[in-house]
């Protein structure tokens, strides 16, 4: 099963390129169209590796329709972007147009060589309806076939993004699965992780996420977080104080109401460098205050916040890209690994820095060496790393500079073993692993070997659990790792 990320700028492809799919050791889809720009039509062209794969469809959803006036015209943009399958042009829930136009298409394509696989779709109102178009694009001549139609638009939107119905979706893809067994099927913008596990039952090729790209806070988000946090540990007699905190509201609201009215720039401009001054303002009196109170985790936050507030464009371009970054390796990309490794407490974090941009992110030696091999690609792809915490659950690795708990939370919360153990039990349900890895800490207040084999997936963790208590790291370096002298403690 292929995940499609759908891209239509540049910016999708350099993210892409950050996130280096193109190094990963299983298949990536890339879903373009083609109402996009020549310059970003080479760029997807360009954009190779052994294991991406490419699709195009003719953007007839998209906010301007299909551009391309005829199929020889479509299918030489196809071509030009080096897609591997190009997409037939359909009409949503209209089986009779979609035929109508399949078979224009297939008669265009029959006409010359082209380089990509065409790609049928199956569209209607019904089951009935589906099975019907579906069975007629087999007679037509096609054995790539898509089911699309199974989305509807957002409000305000020419997009169609969501899924309709969950039910009718399942009913369909399983009604021609049991009927098509063995036909190559791909579900129009369809995939989300939820859906993944469905998709392999279901022996999906793959479908087309635009989703992924949405999943980053701007720095913005965790400044109003940190402002609400400080505002609660600041000092209630600090008049000056609250006077800049009152200016700083009203500044902002004003700003709010420019962007709803044709207001000039240079206005605007001036609303935000008043806004800077006064948010410098505030820093340097509550650094005053945390100081005289010698509030070491007050001071902390105000670090932070001066931190992510003095980020330039570069460097806030950086965080959004890593956290999108985050998110695929352990929503997605976790789907395909093999081995687990469960490490111990992780609660020496200081979690009051850990955001990506900081370069200490960590007191946890295994952590830093771990991160160190992941970014100089010495550690295995497949590999899949989380620490257990008592104070914020099952982390990953490459989520650890953004856990959700990560300055909002009191440091007093504890996670259960109960909770931790449901965590890891629904990763393994979720997940494959041939192998796990797990490394006892006599002195860990959180979950042991014995705890994990009498869960609710004792057998199955049993079956797979390698290492024992005591282990060395250094050994299974031996396994896992690509330079087999490699040697984390």
């Amino acid at each position: 099963m292929i995940p499609f990320f759908v891209v239509d700028r540049q910016m999708s492809l350099e993210i892409l390129k950050y996130c280096e799919i193109d190094k990963l050791p299983f298949k990536i889809g890339l879903m373009g169209h083609a109402n996009t720009s020549k310059n970003f039509q080479q760029e997807f062209r360009n954009f190779k590796a052994p294991n991406i794969v490419k699709m195009c469809d003719s953007g007839v959803f998209t906010k301007d329709g299909c551009i391309p006036e005829n199929y020889t015209d479509l299918f030489t943009i196809y071509e030009n972007m080096h897609a591997s399958y190009g997409i037939i042009i359909d009409t949503i829930k209209n089986s009779t147009a979609t035929i109508e136009s399949a078979k224009e298409a297939i008669s265009v394509y029959n006409q010359s060589t082209y380089n990509f696989k065409l790609v049928g779709v199956a569209q209607g109102s019904n089951l009935d309806d589906y099975l019907s178009c579906y069975q007629r694009l087999k007679d037509i001549g096609y054995t790539y076939i898509a089911i699309g139609g199974l989305l509807k638009k957002n409000i305000n939107s020419a997009r169609y993004v969501k899924v309709e119905n969950e039910g009718f979706l399942k009913e369909v893809v399983e009604s021609i699965r049991r009927k098509y067994p063995n036909d190559w099927l791909f579900l129009l913008g369809c995939y989300h992780p939820k859906r993944h596990k469905f998709f392999q039952l279901n022996k999906i090729y793959g479908g087309d996420y635009k989703g992924w790209v949405f999943n980053y806070q701007v720095p913005q988000t965790f400044l109003n977080k940190l402002f609400q946090k400080l505002n609660e540990m600041d000092s209630k007699s600090a008049s000056k104080l609250n006077s800049l905190k009152h200016d700083r509201l009203i500044t902002i609201a004003e700003i709010d109401k420019n962007k709803h009215l044709d207001i000039s720039k240079d206005d605007n401009s001036t609303l935000l460098n008043q806004l800077n001054k006064i948010e410098k303002e505030i820093i340097k009196l509550r650094k005053i205050s945390g100081k005289k109170r010698e509030l070491n985790n007050y001071l902390s936050l105000i670090k932070i916040y001066e931190t992510i507030f003095n980020l330039d464009i570069k460097e806030k371009r950086k965080l959004r890209f890593k956290q999108i970054r985050s998110y695929l390796n352990s929503s997605i990309f976790s789907f395909y690994k093999k081995y687990l490794l469960i490490l111990p407490e992780f609660d020496e974090i200081n979690c009051n820095l850990s955001f990506a941009f900081m370069s200490d992110i960590s007191k946890n030696q295994i952590f830093k060496k771990l991160l160190s091999y992941k970014q100089q690609e010495k550690l295995l792809f497949l590999l899949d790393v989380v620490f257990l915490s008592c104070k914020y659950g099952l982390l990953n690795l490459y989520d650890i500079p953004f856990y959700k708990q990560e300055i909002i939370q009191s440091n007093s919360k504890i996670v259960n073993n109960q909770s931790l153990l449901n965590q890891i039990n629904d990763r393994i349900s979720n997940i494959d692993y041939e192998n796990i890895f797990f490394f006892d800490d006599k002195d860990s207040k959180c979950i042991t070997r014995k705890d994990l084999l009498s869960s609710e997936n004792g057998t199955k963790i049993q079956e797979r659990l390698i290492s024992k208590k005591d282990t060395k790291l250094r050994k299974i370096t031996q396994i896992l790792y690509r330079n087999k002298d490699l040697e984390i403690i």
